[in-house]
């Protein structure tokens, strides 16, 4: 072969096609991450914010459309909800609100099982994709175990490099170990943090 075709074959051939990008890691936040978050978390903004969530949610389930849009899931097994923003509000907000958001559920009774993030390349664009899974904390010597809301899962999604939006799951457990879980509007009430 000749040193044409050698080079013709590492260049176009199948082998060497770019592979697409798939990284799955723990999620940390920087200290120039957590400085901010932690003077974003001592304004008024987390709970002011949360509320109009909760508003939009609540207005949504009345078949009202709000400046933040939201989707509704229910089933028997799962509650949930995802929201996107406006273009007017900072964009470090969203995560901002996402970890709130879990401050919130740890504060409900829950641990926190897992933090990840996955970024990968889908349909031509890069999608990152962060997680918090949140359990319910339950003592082994109850009868029933408490399944509170069930299992939380909260996710960001940012779609190359912009915020997209912010999903809220609560998938409950069927089990009959365990106690019957509350209700998802209830959940909703507590999370903006009003206490």
């Amino acid at each position: 072969m000749s040193f044409f075709d050698t080079l013709f074959n590492q260049f176009f051939s199948r082998e060497n096609k770019v592979k697409s990008i798939d990284i799955s890691e723990n999620l940390l936040r920087s200290d120039k991450y957590i400085a901010a978050y932690q003077k974003w978390r001592n304004s008024t903004r987390p709970v002011e914010f949360s509320e109009q969530i909760a508003k939009a949610y609540q207005l949504k389930k009345a078949g009202v459309e709000d400046n933040i849009h939201v989707s509704l899931y229910n089933s028997v097994y799962a509650n949930g909800f995802f929201f996107t923003i406006n273009d007017a509000m900072d964009e470090n907000e969203l995560e901002f609100i996402f970890d709130y958001f879990k401050e919130r559920v740890l504060d409900m009774g829950y641990f926190l099982a897992t933090s990840d993030r996955r970024i990968r390349e889908k349909n031509s664009q890069i999608e990152e994709i962060q997680k918090h899974f949140l359990k319910p904390k339950n003592k082994m010597n109850e009868d029933l175990l408490e399944q509170l809301y069930g299992n939380v899962l909260i996710e960001y999604v940012k779609i190359n490099g912009i915020s997209s939006y912010i999903k809220i799951m609560a998938n409950v457990y069927s089990d009959s170990k365990f106690k019957k879980p509350l209700g998802f509007d209830e959940f909703m009430e507590k999370l903006p943090g009003r206490d």
